[in-house]
């Protein structure tokens, strides 16, 4: 049976860093659609051959397409210069459970990023006790790095992308997940399923989290600095507690947060739509 025709439409230059591209977001999921839709390139088609129109973030200059179906995940949440494509969409994907009220009801629905597997531990003496690799420009991330440096040996630096970077972090018992904001109280952080994925992990929880798994059993909660120390603490001290939460956040992000049942689920909902004509 032949596959629908999919325009995948992003800013394929990802600028200001297109050398990211294969490692982001928007490239992973329009990879792993290949297995039910033949995918398209904005250009690469005229408009009204596609099936289905997908917009993600961040869009081109020429900006949002529509099309037979069109689709629109929403992965920078409820900005009010993006609220207008609701309306445009026959499906909207978003990324925060918490947010689920904000979006129409008869045709949301939660799609949340997935495993990279780029990002996978290799074999390392440790040497780090905790890690954390991302941009230092907020002052909550500053200050809670600066006070983490005064008890631990801190692995501190930029992101550098996909396999790289898990090779940094392999060399740390411990990795760090660090909202960009501290008043961003919803959202799982994307370094869960890239960072967690390598070694595990601590994150400034919220329920969201809950979504992807239980706290002490898959993540390492923490709510402030202080409990961020102790918790650091005491994992550092318990090789076989911390290595079981590490391996079952690998397990759970494998089984169920995967690109490929992101994708399927992407499949799903057109077919829904399209009243199951293209259904398998």
């Amino acid at each position: 049976m032949k596959k629908p025709k999919m325009i995948f439409n992003y800013d394929y230059d990802l600028p200001p860093f297109p050398e990211r591209r294969e490692n982001s977001v928007p490239f992973l999921l329009q990879q792993a659609c290949g297995e039910y839709f033949d995918v398209y390139e904005r250009g690469e088609i005229p408009r009204e051959e596609a099936d289905v129109i997908f917009n993600t973030l961040p869009l081109p200059h020429n900006g949002f397409l529509e099309g037979k179906v069109t689709m629109y995940w929403d992965t920078v949440p409820l900005e009010k210069i993006w609220k207008e494509y609701f309306d445009r969409s026959q499906a909207i994907f978003y990324v925060v459970p918490s947010y689920q009220s904000f979006y129409p009801r008869d045709k949301s629905h939660l799609l949340l990023p997935a495993i990279n597997e780029n990002y996978r531990y290799f074999p390392s003496d440790f040497a780090y006790d905790v890690g954390f690799l991302g941009s230092e420009v907020e002052a909550w991330r500053i200050n809670l790095l600066d006070e983490l440096e005064k008890h631990f040996k801190l692995l501190r630096g930029a992101t550098e992308i996909g396999v790289p970077s898990a090779k940094l972090l392999s060399k740390c018992r411990l990795v760090l997940s660090v909202q960009d904001y501290h008043e961003k109280k919803v959202g799982i952080e994307y370094r869960l399923f890239t960072f967690g994925n390598v070694r595990p992990i601590l994150v400034h929880f919220n329920l969201d989290y809950k979504h992807v798994g239980e706290p002490y059993v898959h993540y390492i909660p923490y709510s402030n600095k202080d409990d961020i120390i102790g918790q650091i603490d005491y994992y550092l001290k318990r090789k076989k507690k911390r290595e079981t939460v590490g391996e079952n956040l690998k397990k759970r992000l494998a089984q169920h947060h995967t690109y490929e049942k992101r994708a399927k689920k992407v499949y799903d909902v057109f077919c829904k739509i399209t009243k199951g004509q293209w259904k398998k």
